[in-house]
């Protein structure tokens, strides 16, 4: 990295998988809609719905209508059965929202900091934003970039860019945490800036990331070595 970052003055994060622990709380939701639902699930086992469901998901890459959809199919349940269950993952994901390990060390030195702070995720306004208000994260960034409500997603260029010109850094001066290889990883360093991948056991290292943390609790510690790294060359 020496010669590409000088000095750290912003972050950009993801929030699926990066801060909200996705896997843990959809699987903590699905328990709780199939025992909520049961009297219109009574020839469904749990497991099999459980099991199913984390298949059709396709790790949040399938839009919940059509997992729902495809759930319906399978179990030759009624076509308003759907409905009511997309209705309820709606109405009660945000109540099962976790966040991943080391979230309050890192909410806790981010808000210290005099870091330019940003988020940047794809999904639906509405449902994104239950989901920020959940981890109480509202408050903690300076910008909030919704692919729905921006009418932009990841890997765009256009949405990286939009995000550091509202928190007035430069790609170089700034850090892109993600969990995703393609969508963040790869994107935000073809955009300039410096990466953090969270690992994520659905997906392979992408070469892109300059760092790997299996913790939030880690983040700090790199930014501090990238900016003492700074001061010592400078000096």
């Amino acid at each position: 990295m020496k010669g590409l970052i000088w000095m750290i003055r912003g972050i950009l994060f993801d929030l699926d998988g990066t801060l909200l622990n996705r896997s843990v709380s959809l699987h903590q939701f699905i328990k709780a809609q199939y025992e909520r639902n049961y009297a219109m699930l009574t020839n469904v086992k749990p497991q099999h719905y459980f099991d199913d469901f984390i298949t059709y998901d396709q790790n949040g890459y399938n839009h919940k209508k059509n997992v729902y959809q495809s759930l319906v199919e399978k179990y030759e349940l009624d076509h308003h059965v759907g409905e009511l269950l997309l209705e309820d993952y709606y109405f009660h994901f945000h109540e099962h929202c976790l966040p991943i390990e080391g979230f309050d060390h890192l909410i806790h030195y981010l808000k210290q900091s005099q870091l330019q702070l940003g988020l940047i995720t794809n999904g639906e306004t509405e449902f994104q934003r239950n989901t920020i208000n959940a981890l109480a994260l509202a408050d903690v960034f300076h910008c909030i970039l919704i692919s729905e409500e921006e009418g932009i997603k990841k890997p765009s260029p256009e949405i990286f860019q939009r995000g550091l010109y509202m928190l007035g850094v430069t790609a170089n001066k700034t850090i892109f945490v993600g969990d995703h290889p393609t969508n963040d990883i790869k994107a935000a360093k073809k955009s300039g800036m410096c990466t953090i991948w969270v690992y994520n056991s659905h997906y392979e290292k992408p070469s892109e990331a300059d760092f790997t943390v299996h913790s939030l609790v880690e983040i700090p510690d790199i930014i501090t070595s990238l900016n003492k790294e700074d001061t010592d060359e400078n000096k």
